[in-house]
């Protein structure tokens, strides 16, 4: 709506604007994420948000899918099952804050290693 009415304003075009309470009366509940994952020292973090998906997360649209598949709980996250990973201890921790269709979410999780970590939540981490 704001880069609508900032084209409006450039463009000198007019533009009918919903009262403010419309707007909230129909919107989905908000869906923002940011998404870490740290490993070895090193942290990367990514923002996401849904409907319609977008933020830094590169797989954004497969991720709220994912999400909403879940009902919202990564502990759900099909990931990728079959998966064969390496024995070795290469600890990853991911972790997620923010808001879920309006509700708070919060997840820290530390995966043996970055296999594991995707076979159980991918394509939510995978950045």
């Amino acid at each position: 709506m704001r880069a609508q009415a900032l084209v409006a304003l450039i463009t000198g075009m007019t533009m009918a604007v919903p009262a403010a309470g419309a707007a909230e009366a129909t919107a989905a509940p908000d869906t923002f994420l940011v998404l870490g994952v740290s490993s070895r020292g090193h942290e990367q973090f990514v923002t996401l948000h849904c409907d319609p998906a977008s933020g830094t997360h590169p797989h954004a649209e497969a991720t709220c899918n994912a999400l909403v598949a879940a009902g919202g709980d990564i502990d759900k996250v099909v990931g990728q099952p079959g998966t064969l990973c390496p024995a070795v201890y290469d600890p990853a921790t991911a972790t997620v804050s923010g808001q879920y269709q309006g509700v708070q979410l919060i997840f820290r999780r530390t995966y043996p290693n970055h296999c594991e970590l995707d076979t159980k939540t991918a394509p939510v981490f995978q950045f």
